[in-house]
């Protein structure tokens, strides 16, 4: 080593000279950093149970949430509805974008079932669905059945159909009485929890009212049904078109009959199994309240008829008033009277 120092060393190095001008690449180490500055994908949303009131017929309000402090840009909000049929998972699934954690879902059907499920995302990826959550739209508004309401001075029995195939948990009936004034106040009052389509409200004699109904379920309520007005200044009453004879026709009013004219009544028509055969006559209604109650009837003057009550029972196959079920009037015509 001594010797060697001694020398004179000359060294060449054989590089290019612009080797200062060179940049250096720092593509692993920034590849490196990010790695460790990457935020992990969120977890599976959680859904929430639907909340009362919180739907209206083809509407509902979707809330969902997460249990940790993930960073989330948006979240995958899918739908589909619920079907009882073998197929009904291959129905159209619906997929939206949402950046809260809620949204409305609109154009929807009336009281149907729908599957909701979540997934949040961010630049990382996306998080697992979170659990199927069902939720139910509101129904539709009922349809009261004009010609199968019932009244007399203090009580109605009001009568309805549901819109809807799926049924609905219970009915409110809210009623107003109208004052005599023109634009007097409006007194309501609200029947609820009726399980079924029909009411027997009381009322107070010698009054009008305006009735609706509303069918709620789990969504909420339904909006209100076309109204229908109730005077109760006597007994309301409709025929049953079921029980008439073959020969007589009842009006779309549900309050005339016309008779066919032929000679002989007992002739080969065809005959209902409630349906009276012998008499040519017809049932109203019955009546569900007991009290006193009247009725008005008109008839044209050279028409022969009985008019009275009978028992839902009463022979169809005999004339009313000649039985021990039924009791009436009979009106004949004769030469001179």
């Amino acid at each position: 080593l001594e010797k060697f120092l001694k020398k004179e060393v000359n060294l060449k190095l054989s590089t290019h000279p612009d080797f200062e001008e060179r940049a250096i690449d720092f593509s692993e180490v920034e590849q490196l950093m990010n790695s460790i500055n990457t935020i992990p994908a969120p977890c599976a949303p959680v859904i929430n149970h639907q909340a009362p009131n919180a739907a209206t017929g083809t509407s509902l309000r979707v809330c969902w949430g997460l249990f940790s402090d993930d960073t989330v840009e948006c979240y995958q909000l899918c739908y589909k509805p619920v079907s009882n049929e073998r197929h009904g998972d291959e129905q159209a699934e619906h997929t939206l974008k949402v950046k809260e954690t809620y949204c409305t879902i609109s154009n929807l059907l009336p009281n149907t079932q729908y599957e909701f499920w979540v997934s949040a995302s961010n630049a990382s990826g996306m998080s697992p669905p979170s659990e199927r959550a069902v939720y139910v739209t509101a129904p539709s508004p009922p349809i009261i059945k004009s010609n199968k309401i019932r009244s007399c001075e203090n009580a109605a029995l009001v009568c309805w159909e549901s819109r809807d195939v799926n049924p609905v948990d219970s009915y409110t009936v809210e009623l107003s009485k109208l004052t005599d004034e023109e634009n007097g106040d409006i007194i309501t009052e609200s029947i609820v929890g009726i399980p079924n389509c029909e009411a027997l409200i009381h009322l107070q004699p010698a009054q009008s009212y305006r009735i609706c109904v509303k069918a709620l379920n789990l969504g909420g309520s339904s909006e209100r049904s076309e109204p229908v007005l109730i005077h109760t200044t006597g007994t309301y009453f409709c025929l049953n078109e079921d029980t008439a004879h073959p020969l007589l026709a009842i009006l779309d009013d549900g309050f005339t009959i016309a008779c066919d004219e032929l000679e002989n009544p007992e002739c080969d028509l065809p005959v209902y199994d409630n349906s009276f055969t012998r008499c040519i006559g017809i049932l109203g209604s019955l009546i569900p309240f007991p009290g006193k109650h009247y009725w008005e009837v008109e008839a044209e003057e050279d028409t022969e008829y009985r008019i009275g009550v009978a028992f839902e029972n009463t022979p169809r196959h005999g004339y009313l008033g000649a039985n021990n079920s039924s009791w009436c009037m009979r009106h004949i015509i004769t030469p001179s009277r």
